[in-house]
């Protein structure tokens, strides 16, 4: 009886995690894309970093794009955690996401370390595409909830 609960709970947890079709975390990595095919225009592509906090958490706050909406809807999210010791954080996607027009992600890091995420978003067709950079990193002291959206820049 007990092994049936067990099973019932895991199946649960699983199933409360897919959000839009596809949804796989890897260890500190998300990734959200339903269907490849459909995944021909990367919009976005960056690495973002936030410093070990002595305050506490490290916090990422990205949001693509920045202030408006994407031409078309976003087919696939990347978050990928460059550090592979298993030492990254906790990613989330806030609001938006596949099958809208923007994205918002949270990314919260274990107590006293950084962070350093690639993100990359893609879109089916004609969005346009923005360069890879790697300024404009958003710390978030969690004692003061101060957060800000990073600037995404455009292309030439």
């Amino acid at each position: 009886m007990n092994c049936k609960i067990v099973v019932l709970a895991c199946f649960l947890f699983a199933l409360s995690s897919i959000h839009h079709g596809a949804c796989f975390s890897i260890g500190n990595n998300l990734e959200i894309c339903p269907d490849y095919s459909k995944a021909v225009n990367l919009t976005y592509d960056v690495l973002r970093t936030a410093s070990p906090n002595i305050f506490g958490i490290a916090t990422l706050n990205i949001r693509v794009p920045e202030d408006d909406l994407l031409s078309e809807p976003i087919t696939c999210v990347l978050i990928i955690d460059q550090v592979h010791d298993g030492t990254g954080g906790d990613v989330t996607i806030m609001n938006g996401g596949v099958g809208s027009e923007y994205v918002e992600i949270h990314i919260t890091s274990k107590i006293w370390r950084g962070l350093k995420y690639k993100v990359q978003v893609f879109t089916a067709g004609s969005s346009t595409r923005i360069p890879e950079t790697s300024s404009s990193p958003i710390v978030t002291d969690s004692t003061s909830g101060n957060s800000s959206f990073p600037a995404i820049p455009t292309s030439p």
